[in-house]
């Protein structure tokens, strides 16, 4: 059986409308594909303690970029 591949995708606000609407686009096309995705985020708002998104930002080391077949950035906030 043929491996599927895997795309991340890492985004910078997944709630705000803009990144909302590419990552279910996003999703859409590489499922449409046979395309497994796995989402990275932090929910930390500009407001938030600088102890707060430090340790948010601590999920972004945890990628294992060896069981990537590639990876999307998209981290701007609009």
């Amino acid at each position: 059986m043929k491996k599927r591949k895997l795309i991340g995708i890492i985004i910078g606000d997944p709630c705000g409308s803009y990144q909302r609407g590419f990552l279910e686009g996003a999703l859409k096309v590489l499922f449409n594909n046979d395309i497994d995705a796995a989402v990275f985020s932090t929910f930390g708002k500009r407001s938030m303690s600088h102890e707060n998104k430090a340790g948010e930002d601590e999920i972004l080391k945890m990628i294992n970029l060896d069981r990537l077949d590639a990876l999307i950035l998209s981290l701007i906030h609009i």
